[in-house]
């Protein structure tokens, strides 16, 4: 095997994001995920197999005017983010790259998710 070629590999996600009425057109829900990366070289700086990873929750509020199913826009949303990457999500970073001390990643932001031009599921 290569064990030169990082961009080579296996890569797979998983993510679930189970939502409830709280009152009205407001929901709550949380997304869960899961990214791993199965390169087939080895880390140029530690010169070992090392398989990149993010675990990430991000609780939500959602306000959603025509429905709470999957297909219904617009939505709104007020999410906060907490990812951790592994060692080896880390080692992805350059070595002198301020990020790669730091395995938690937060954000906190407002999404809007809107469809133009597109026919109603209802």
């Amino acid at each position: 095997p290569n064990t030169r070629d990082r961009d080579d590999g296996w890569e797979y996600a998983v993510d679930v994001r189970p939502q409830a009425r709280v009152t009205g057109d407001v929901h709550a829900g949380v997304d869960l995920s899961y990214q791993v990366r199965f390169p087939r070289g080895l880390d140029p700086i530690t010169g070992l197999a090392a398989d990149p990873a993010v675990f990430a929750i991000a609780p939500m509020v959602v306000y959603a005017p025509m429905g709470p199913s999957a297909y219904d826009r617009p939505q709104l949303r007020l999410v906060y983010r907490a990812a951790h990457l592994n060692d080896g999500a880390l080692g992805l970073y350059a070595v002198d790259d301020p990020r790669r001390a730091h395995p938690w990643v937060h954000y906190l932001g407002v999404q809007a998710e809107w469809w133009f031009n597109s026919s109603s599921y209802q």
